[in-house]
């Protein structure tokens, strides 16, 4: 077992070391069900409500899609059945923002399900079963491009662009401190995915970035919301008009925090929870925002 997870380990290591505005106005509302007839000009961003897990669908203006996080093992079915829903078959890029089980729960299901190109991920290790089999799925497709999410990259599918912001290194850090945070833009629209980031990746962001690089409409919250992520400084400096958090209902972790429901509310920033409104979607034309929620 050691040998084999061995060598599992040092093809990954191989992989990574080959590669190294007009106003936006919003229309919010809570209707239910899916939103259909997608104009292709449009991007869609669907924030899933797969429980105490993270996962999040962009279906691009071109048709193709992104995922971010595959939700937890325990809820398996329901990040499959959500990609098949919205006619998932390719999956341009496929962004593991940290190891958790909470994030990585379904992702060697949905490699064997679907094609993937790219996987993006932290250069790091995990001591689970759930990582484990990441890596075996990897193994198995070689067809598929592994990159080393880490701060710098940067790539298009189309005119919708993505940044990775942090971290900036791994070594000695938390899996939550290692999380890919990523900014995407579209047009005049961003969008900021926080992973399971925590307070002292906020507060080295803040020191290497610009308030103005920072910037975006739409913050999905770090780590579900708890206290550990959300701080007021970075929060004002992202300066968004919503923030979306990603929690399971009634979760043993009480996510999210009373302290981070506070810092929202006292700066105006208005928020969906995926344990009460259910899976939030976000289409937009790149200058407009239009928010539905299922609950």
């Amino acid at each position: 077992m050691l040998k084999r997870r061995f060598c599992i380990l040092l093809s990954l290591l191989l992989v990574f070391s080959l590669l190294a505005c007009d106003p936006v106005k919003d229309d919010v509302s809570g209707e239910s069900g899916d939103i259909s007839g997608e104009i292709q000009s449009e991007l869609t961003v669907r924030f899933l409500n797969v429980g105490q897990g993270d996962c999040t669908l962009l279906t691009l203006p071109d048709g193709g899609f992104v995922l971010i996080d595959a939700g937890v093992y325990t809820n398996k079915k329901a990040v499959t059945n959500y990609l098949e829903k919205y006619g998932v078959e390719t999956i341009e890029y496929m962004v593991l923002t940290h190891f958790d089980a909470d994030h990585i729960g379904v992702a060697a299901e949905v490699i064997e399900a679907f094609e993937v190109k790219n996987v993006i991920m932290p250069d790091t290790v995990a001591t689970t079963a759930t990582y484990d089999n990441l890596l075996t799925s990897l193994e198995n497709h070689e067809e598929i491009k592994v990159i080393k999410g880490e701060a710098g990259y940067t790539f298009l599918t189309g005119i919708v662009k993505f940044e990775i912001l942090s971290p900036f290194e791994t070594e000695g850090k938390s899996s939550n401190q290692c999380s890919v945070v990523m900014l995407m833009s579209y047009k005049n629209i961003k969008m900021l995915f926080m992973g399971d980031a925590e307070k002292p990746n906020e507060t080295e962001m803040l020191n290497n970035y610009t308030p103005m690089k920072l910037r975006a409409d739409i913050i999905k919250l770090g780590h579900h919301g708890s206290a550990s992520s959300g701080s007021k400084d970075f929060l004002e400096a992202v300066a968004p008009k919503y923030g979306v958090i990603s929690c399971g209902k009634d979760n043993s972790y009480k996510h999210p925090a009373e302290e981070t429901i506070n810092t929202l509310e006292e700066l105006n920033i208005t928020y969906f929870r995926t344990d009460l409104h259910g899976t939030v979607t976000v289409k937009t034309d790149g200058k407009n925002l239009n928010i539905h929620t299922e609950g």
